[in-house]
Parts: C-alpha cells; structure tokens; sequence
C-alpha cells in the first residue's frame, strides 16, 4: 500500500471516531426525518387524522416535567412525526427511545445558536440531533 493512501486510511478512520462525525451524522440523520415542530400550523396538520392524541415538545420529555411523566405514567410512548409521511396519509410515526439529560449547543465557526436549543435522541432510525421544540405525539 501506497504512503498517501495509508495517510488516507488513517485519515479516514480517525473522523469516523470522533465526536464531530458523530454529530454531523445526528445532523444529517435529523435532515432525513423532517419532523413536526410545536408550532400552530404544525399541530394543524395533525388535527384532521389524529386529533384525540395527546401532544408535547421534546422539551417536555427531555426534561422529564409534569406533562411528560403523566403520559408515561399511562403507559404512553412518544413518537415523533414525519412530515413528508404525514402529508401522503402514510404511517407518519418516528418511535423515541430516549434523550440525553442535557440539551446541546451547535454552532459553526464564532456563530453559535442559542445554548441548549437541540437534544441527542435516540428513534428507530438512528441518533439525531433535534430542536428542543419538535412535537412528540403520544400514543
């Protein structure tokens, strides 16, 4: 093997480890779920098909608050909603399996959002890096 393609190699074996590949791969696996976030149009396009169903944020479940451990408590699971799935009336749930404690600051290059704006969570589909405000329908 050549000296340029071991440099590669190792190259590319060091940005599959670190913590910048894995959040970027949260990213683009956020990008690929296109989910509802809590905001009154979004809830809209819930109404018609699932109206009954009880509603929070990410926040909400992240932060484990009244709202949250009452629906847990009932023996609900949250599941976010798929926007592009939702809008061709075909099964628009993203099941949740869980939220790190703590929220997480993105940013690029000297221009950060907010602190504590996104959350690592675990769906069906992989890690992503979400926004607080995405809306969770728990069934």
């Amino acid at each position: 093997m050549k000296r340029a393609q071991q440099a590669r190699n190792a190259a590319r074996a060091y940005a599959e480890g670190n913590a910048l590949s894995s959040i970027n791969a949260a990213r683009r696996v956020a990008a690929g779920l296109d989910v509802l976030r809590a905001t009154d149009a979004d809830k809209a396009l819930l109404t018609p098909h699932y109206a009954k169903l009880p509603l929070s944020t990410l926040r909400d479940y992240q932060e484990n608050n009244e709202t949250a451990g009452a629906l847990i408590d009932q023996g609900r699971e949250p599941f976010l909603v798929n926007r592009e799935a939702l809008a061709f009336d075909m099964h628009p749930f993203i099941e949740v399996w869980d939220v790190e404690a703590l929220p997480f600051m993105s940013g690029h290059s000297r221009h950060f959002k907010k602190p504590g704006t996104q959350v690592m969570t675990s769906t069906q589909r992989g890690d992503a890096l979400l926004p607080l405000d995405a809306l969770l329908v728990w069934r």
